[in-house]
């Protein structure tokens, strides 16, 4: 592998109107490993979830720690502190491929 920069991603064909914009870049490696993120917040991500976690399990993380954090900043501007919070996603899959989400329960333990 070269240590040549990446190319900045291009920006979306129909950009957001007044919208905030998130982005995500994603290099493969090898196998089914790829590494993800921007401005060198990364992580990596492991198709077969053997070195990293999967695809799945991180789209999983991220709908836990987004609510996680909206929940946060509704009760603290509501101030009600909280003290303890947990975030469980459990997603329910199609057994045959392809294998996408069909279901998700969220659980939240809180203790303010």
């Amino acid at each position: 592998m070269t240590n040549e920069a990446a190319p900045t991603p291009k920006p979306p064909a129909r950009p957001s109107i007044g919208n905030p914009i998130a982005r995500s870049h994603s290099v493969w490696r090898a196998g089914f490993e790829f590494e993800s993120g921007v401005d060198g917040r990364t992580h990596v991500i492991d198709g077969n979830s053997k070195s990293a976690p999967s695809p799945v399990e991180t789209l999983l993380n991220a709908i836990g720690t987004c609510a996680g954090s909206d929940v946060v900043d509704i009760l603290e501007k509501q101030r009600t502190p909280v003290k303890r919070l947990e975030v469980d996603v459990v997603g329910t899959r199609r057994p045959e491929h392809p294998r996408r989400l069909i279901a998700l329960e969220v659980t939240f333990t809180i203790e303010g």
